[in-house]
């Protein structure tokens, strides 16, 4: 197992931050996308694990997060993303890798995922997906999304809390304590951001006949953040012949940071999934 972090630069000339882990086996290539207001050192163990079981792991810390440069909690466009995306497989993982490629994607991230998918499936061999956030569980998340588009008025730069409680994402009070603390971790989001999560939603919504490859989605049957109904939903547009869904009563939003016992059922399952394909 090797380890190895470096910057790679944007379309746009921004550094971001990456690490990546390489497995003597070299099954497959699993590139990682975190979260909102997270950055890709919260997966280390969980590199680690998929490591020892003959997975490249690759994964950056997105714009404004983490390590990277960008502004924080901003994008212009949910497309900056995708782009940036993009630009790391191609720069990054491809060359650096020989092995087919999985894009698993936590949260915002599966959304990141999904979008790419939508832009370029050309060597994606398929889709992880943890706690998509396609709809939110919040009663009054359209109420937020509305605020969003009155303030965008004043000025679309404007900060907000992301209104994410820690305690809402895991059983781990550990992880949860070590989140608080963590410098690389960040809290808020800005109004653009807001309505750019919100039309990337709607957006992946719309086209989600257009996936096609293997899919496996993970969801916690507690999680007050990603709404389970409408991950459900989304499950059932997708175009993929090759797709399966499985819930995890009592698991919150981050199902990967939960007590190891809890972790080790979802990554049972996702690694199950992986050898199955990979036959």
């Amino acid at each position: 197992m090797t380890d190895f972090d470096a910057f790679f630069k944007t379309n746009d000339q921004l550094g971001l931050y990456y690490k990546s882990t390489r497995a003597e086996a070299n099954q497959a290539t699993i590139v990682f996308v975190h979260g909102v207001g997270e950055h890709i050192g919260r997966y280390t163990e969980i590199f680690e694990i998929f490591s020892d079981q003959g997975y490249n792991c690759f994964g950056f810390d997105q714009r404004g997060f983490g390590r990277s440069e960008g502004e924080r909690g901003h994008i212009n466009a949910f497309s900056d993303y995708v782009d940036d995306l993009e630009k790391f497989i191609e720069d990054i993982v491809c060359p650096q890798s020989d092995s087919v490629v999985y894009l698993l994607g936590h949260s915002m991230g599966s959304l990141v995922v999904l979008s790419y998918i939508g832009r370029n499936a050309r060597d994606i061999q398929g889709l992880l997906l943890f706690s998509c956030p396609v709809r939110l569980a919040s009663p009054f998340a359209n109420v937020g999304g509305l605020i969003a588009e009155l303030l965008s008025v004043i000025s679309t730069k404007l900060s907000v809390p992301n209104f994410i409680d820690p305690r809402a994402l895991s059983n781990n009070l550990a992880n949860i304590q070590a989140l608080i603390a963590d410098p690389y971790a960040f809290n808020k989001v800005t109004i653009q951001w807001v309505l750019e999560f919100k039309r990337a939603r709607a957006q992946i919504t719309q086209h989600a006949r257009k996936v096609s490859v293997p899919v496996i989605m993970h969801h916690g049957e507690a999680d007050t953040i990603a709404s389970l109904k409408g991950a459900k939903a989304l499950f059932e547009a997708l175009g993929s012949a090759d797709k399966i869904f499985i819930s995890y009563p009592g698991l919150k939003h981050e199902l990967l940071n939960h007590y190891p016992a809890d972790r080790a059922k979802v990554l049972e399952q996702t690694l199950a999934w992986l050898q199955q394909r990979l036959r």
